[in-house]
């Protein structure tokens, strides 16, 4: 590298990088990242706050709407003219503290083998579709 650096200023870098057998924009100085300190996530400023989350928990744990689901609890709070908060944030806020899921049982979609067909013989196989169909001799 110092070569390269010593070169005539007639000289392109080009050049000099063919002769030396270097690549080119191997031979630019690069700026270094410094590492910082890892970013804590901005507060939204919209956010609600820790009362106002407390007053979402307390209406879902109250009697009133002990075996009520979420949509239920949202639409008669609006019917009543009071508007805490959407139903999306009343499922966000629930979801944080680990009380609102997905009631269905999930399960990873299993990998099932693709069904193959071979005919050895006529009239052993029978599909919709007779290009898809493999047989024990190359096609003619």
């Amino acid at each position: 590298m110092s070569a390269l650096a010593e070169r005539p200023a007639h000289v392109p870098r080009s050049r000099a990088c063919a002769a030396l057998g270097l690549s080119r924009t191997g031979t630019y100085p690069r700026a270094r990242r410094r590492r910082s300190e890892p970013q804590t996530a901005a507060v939204q400023p919209r956010a609600l706050s820790e009362p106002e989350r407390q007053q979402i928990r307390d209406l879902a744990h109250s009697d009133e709407y002990r075996d009520a689901s979420l949509p239920v609890i949202h639409a008669t709070e609006l019917n009543a003219g009071w508007i805490i908060a959407s139903l999306s944030t009343f499922y966000r806020v629930l979801r944080a503290d680990g009380e609102a899921r997905e009631r269905r049982a999930q399960r990873a979609p299993g990998k099932h083998a693709v069904p193959h067909l071979l005919a050895d013989r006529p009239h052993a196989c029978w599909s919709w579709d007779i290009s898809k169909l493999p047989t024990l001799e190359p096609r003619r």
